[in-house]
């Protein structure tokens, strides 16, 4: 049996296997892009990460995406791609084992008198053919509390809580992150354990939500606070009441409640007698219940630097260049190129600068597998480094928009094994940019060597 999250396209039902979404979000704004496959509608921002937006109806044959008033979008990490995939409504989320027809790609299933199609790993890595963007500079790491709980080999911290009118603790190392009730999402999937609250979206992970009042029966109402905790891979999280304080309390103070499974310690604090949830209670309930998501990656300050572009025009669309890698900027028609080479791709010809000569690559061509259209052009001489070695080549472009300064934290970068045409895109004046690879560009000029 596995949790799928089934949506709605058109008429017709699909699903996805839980443990592949990040997070599910309303799409408010899209942002274009050049030169990816048709089946890109652009790019979509979610907690200061940048994702692919996939029609899915055009993968699926179902027609175009158009109108994206009122969507939603599904972001999934398959393997080592994470995108969005856009549908037009959320069904619900729910259990599945009653399997119809299954091959490598996808399943079908009846479920509640309707047919599912649920689409599997397979299917998204076969037919999605994007990078992974990730931000070069991540957020601040999530602390507990606002604080880094650090405490002495022989004191353990703890976080006081309220559930009803009993106060309760829990060990601190535990908990990853506390988030308040109120900016959770809630998904439609009911599950049959009257103590889980139902599946929510909970800073980008997806979790069960456990009461741990009715748990541990002592309050039926779902607190105001959430903690969350992991296990590998797996999120869980726990409803409380009021966060009282954290308190960091001697070993030699904490006594052992002989034969309890779920309060196994309690201490004195303020005269009254204080239990702790059970760390190996907390670590089974993990997983059992727990949802398999991901975290982003973190650094523990945000570095406040900043990079230059130089926006160009290509094909009429407008692409990113770090400044770094151009070396001069020169009018086509001043410089002599010699265009007697056999015809290669992307290849213009030979051009000679200050005595010296470069291999001229048609950036159009390159982006677009089509000849330019003639027009004279400028050409940026530019230098990469690659494996310690430095290349020197020139890059024939439209023309040259502007030069813009961006913090690092607005550069998003391709995570993948191999080089793509774009390094990644970044943030500008609320429009995003492509941003030329031009280690991919070497490769080119190696190959035409």
């Amino acid at each position: 049996m596995v949790s799928v999250c089934t949506f709605k396209l058109n008429n017709s039902i699909f699903g996805v296997n839980v443990d592949n979404v990040k997070w599910i979000v309303d799409v408010e704004k899209v942002y274009d892009v050049a030169f990816m496959p048709e089946y890109i509608i652009g790019e979509i921002k979610q907690n200061d990460d940048v994702y692919f937006l996939v029609c899915l109806k055009k993968l699926l044959k179902l027609g175009d995406c158009e109108d994206l008033k009122n969507k939603s979008a599904i972001i999934l990490s398959i393997k080592d791609k994470d995108f969005a995939i856009l549908v037009d409504e959320i069904h619900k989320i729910e259990e599945i084992e009653n399997i119809k027809y299954n091959n490598d790609k996808i399943e079908v299933i009846n479920f509640d008198e309707e047919v599912v199609e649920i689409l599997k790993e397979d299917f998204f890595y076969s037919s999605v053919d994007v990078p992974t963007i990730k931000p070069s500079y991540q957020k601040q790491k999530e602390e507990l509390l606002d604080n880094t709980l650090e405490t002495d080999q022989d004191e353990t911290s703890l976080i006081l809580f309220k559930l009803g009118k009993e106060i309760f603790a829990v060990d601190a190392s535990m908990v990853q992150f506390v988030e308040v009730l109120e900016d959770a999402k809630k998904g439609m999937y009911i599950p049959k354990e009257e103590f889980i609250e139902g599946v929510y979206l909970v800073k980008n992970r997806l979790l069960h939500l456990i009461n741990l009042g009715k748990l541990l029966h002592v309050d039926s109402k779902l607190g105001e606070n959430i903690f969350i905790f992991k296990k590998e891979n797996l999120h869980l999280g726990l409803s409380v009441g009021e966060i009282l304080n954290i308190v960091n309390v001697q070993t030699e103070n904490i006594n052992i409640a002989r034969g309890e499974e779920i309060l196994d310690r309690f201490f004195i604090y303020e005269n009254q007698v204080i239990s702790i949830i059970s760390n190996e209670y907390l670590q089974n309930l993990i997983e059992m219940y727990g949802i398999t998501s991901h975290d982003k990656n973190e650094v523990s300050k945000r570095v406040h630097e900043y990079e230059e572009f130089l926006i160009v025009s290509v094909d009429g669309k407008r692409l990113a260049i770090k400044m770094e890698n151009i070396k001069g900027i020169h009018e086509e028609h001043e410089v002599h190129i010699t265009r007697s080479l056999e015809h290669r791709e992307g290849v213009e010809g030979i051009v000679a600068i200050d005595s010296r000569s470069y291999l001229l690559f048609d950036l159009e061509y390159l982006a677009t597998k089509t000849e330019s259209q003639g027009k004279d052009g400028l050409i940026l001489i530019m230098q990469t480094e690659v494996e310690n070695r430095l290349f020197d080549y020139a890059l024939l472009i439209g023309s040259i928009q502007e030069i813009i300064q961006v913090p690092k934290d607005d550069v998003h970068i391709v995570v993948s094994e191999k080089e793509h045409f774009i390094k990644g895109t970044v943030e500008y004046h609320d429009e995003v940019y492509n941003i030329i690879n031009t280690k991919w560009i070497v490769e080119q000029l190696q190959k035409n060597a």
